[in-house]
């Protein structure tokens, strides 16, 4: 029985209405224990998320901004121009491809105004972050849905204790390491929206040391399935609607 617990929409979505800061969940279904981990964790039935993005090279193409910890047949990066895994930005309809098993979820924004800005801030930080490292290490993935006795400072403060670096009581207080150099999918799409200014990184004060946050690495595709919780994190002006399983797109986009 497949995980899902929030109620999902299905209708259909018309390819040009995506834009930039659109969320694309993927159930890649493959049967491994890792992807169904990461389903079940996060209580619906994705592995994997990546954020739409319009190009802003004069070409106004739709694309997925991903961390992967694979090429894929035929994913060319639009940034580097290569067949790369780790972090990239590929052509929407030749992604989904590969996976066609998806769901959308739409960025609301209060400002109209504010759109154009978050499509030029989402294309400089894909600037600046295409070719990093896929971060494929397994406790790391672990750490960023176990957070051990973190959790009393969730409940306390509503956040996590981030760190850099590796350390031996990670395991035991469920802190996840978090690294600029390297992404895993989850924690791509949450420091994207950080950079932005979409999502809060919610340091709380008194926090003289800057050390009580949630941080992106601790981010998984079920906190952004989960919209009614994940909008609480969100800026003010912004929020996401709920998950919408489109029953045209795929057919519509693949065959354009």
């Amino acid at each position: 029985m497949r995980a899902n617990a929030v109620a999902t929409s299905s209708v259909p979505i018309v390819p040009g209405a995506l834009d930039t800061g659109d969320l694309i969940l993927f159930d890649a279904n493959d049967g491994t224990w890792s992807t169904t981990a990461i389903e079940y964790s996060g209580r619906c039935g994705y592995s994997h998320v990546a954020l739409i993005v319009r190009t802003m090279d004069g070409t106004d193409r739709l694309a997925i901004w991903e961390a992967t910890n694979g090429p894929g047949e035929g994913q060319i990066d639009l940034i580097t121009e290569k067949p790369v895994a780790g972090v990239r930005l590929v052509e929407l309809t030749n992604r989904l491809r590969l996976e066609p098993r998806y769901a959308v979820i739409r960025l609301e924004i209060e400002d109209p105004r504010a759109r154009t800005a978050l499509r030029n801030r989402v294309w400089q930080f894909a600037l600046d972050n295409a070719g990093k490292d896929y971060e494929g290490e397994f406790w790391h993935l672990v750490y960023s849905w176990y957070d051990g006795p973190s959790t009393l400072l969730r409940t306390a403060f509503g956040c996590c204790l981030a760190y850099e670096g590796d350390s031996p009581i990670a395991p035991v207080a469920g802190l996840n390491p978090s690294s600029p150099d390297r992404y895993f999918c989850s924690e791509l799409v949450a420091e994207t929206l950080m950079a932005v200014g979409v999502l809060r990184a919610r340091p709380l004060p008194p926090n003289p040391l800057g050390l009580l946050l949630e941080p992106s690495s601790e981010y998984t595709p079920g906190d952004f399935y989960h919209t009614r919780t994940f909008n609480k994190r969100l800026t003010p002006g912004y929020r996401y609607g709920l998950p919408t399983v489109p029953k045209a797109i795929t057919s519509l986009l693949l065959s354009s």
